[in-house]
């Protein structure tokens, strides 16, 4: 429901919460429909996908603008549990090379929490607001668009505590309150390089045609170029460097973050 109020019902499998009566006991969960895209949990895809290389991942920005859109939608439905297999790949030859289409998010179940999710602990793959980098303009566009009442209103039809709705609206706030101190941030100071950003200014607009010049290797590490190895070090701890990692090395993980 969050996801079709922002336009994004392309990048998670649509759900229903439901529940079933079997002789005495009622169990409470959700149907899910089928979703698209290739399984790394299936031998058959997890071959394809480890032809894919990491130019593979900047060749559309498609998929790019989906693993934006879905690291937000994460965000603010403080999903923290978004690993690679809770995601399916689509995949399309071009010009007779694989590339990285889009992607579909599965297993949401872990969304709507009572944590506070800036200090919680072990929330498994949870990514902090300051580590998404650049936002989509066309998804800034919608999420500012969302008013809180409306999204307290939608998530009030659910079976959640006032806590778990308070943190969601909360975190639309932030979310809006990042994309207004990146208005004035010009989407590339020159070709193929985002603007740097200050602490209050993480969040990068980016136009569609624009989103080819980004470079995940380059612009999703530390600012030394270099991949931050320990663990303790979260700076970048994202859904791009996690992808790019596992283009690189061959393989899809399910905790490729560890």
């Amino acid at each position: 429901m969050v996801a079709d109020m922002l336009n994004m019902s392309s990048i998670v499998a649509h759900s229903e919460n439901m529940r079933v009566q079997v002789g005495d006991q009622e169990y409470k969960g959700t149907f899910m429909n089928k979703a698209e895209g290739f399984d790394p949990r299936n031998l058959k895809d997890l071959q394809t996908l480890k032809e894919l290389t990491p130019e593979s991942l900047t060749a559309t920005p498609e998929f790019l603008r989906d693993l934006a859109n879905l690291q937000l939608l994460d965000y603010i439905c403080g999903n923290s549990d978004r690993h690679f297999n809770n995601i399916l790949c689509k995949v399309e030859e071009r010009d007779g090379k694989l590339v990285l289409t889009g992607l579909m998010g599965i297993d949401n179940d872990t969304s709507l929490g009572a944590a506070n999710y800036s200090v919680a602990k072990n929330l498994m793959h949870f990514v902090s607001l300051k580590d998404i980098k650049f936002i989509p303009r066309k998804t800034a566009e919608s999420i500012m668009a969302l008013k809180p009442e409306m999204l307290r209103t939608m998530l009030a039809g659910f079976d959640l505590s006032d806590k778990e709705i308070d943190g969601a609206v909360k975190r639309l706030g932030e979310v809006k309150e990042a994309i207004n101190n990146a208005w004035a941030t010009k989407a590339f100071t020159e070709k193929g390089k985002i603007k740097n950003s200050d602490r209050n200014n993480f969040l990068t607009i980016v136009d569609e045609e624009d989103m080819k010049d980004i470079s995940v290797v380059k612009q999703l590490y530390n600012d030394k170029g270099a991949f931050v190895k320990n663990k303790k070090e979260k700076e970048n701890y994202n859904l791009y460097t996690r992808m790019e990692i596992a283009l690189t090395f061959g393989a899809m993980y399910s905790n490729i973050g560890d």
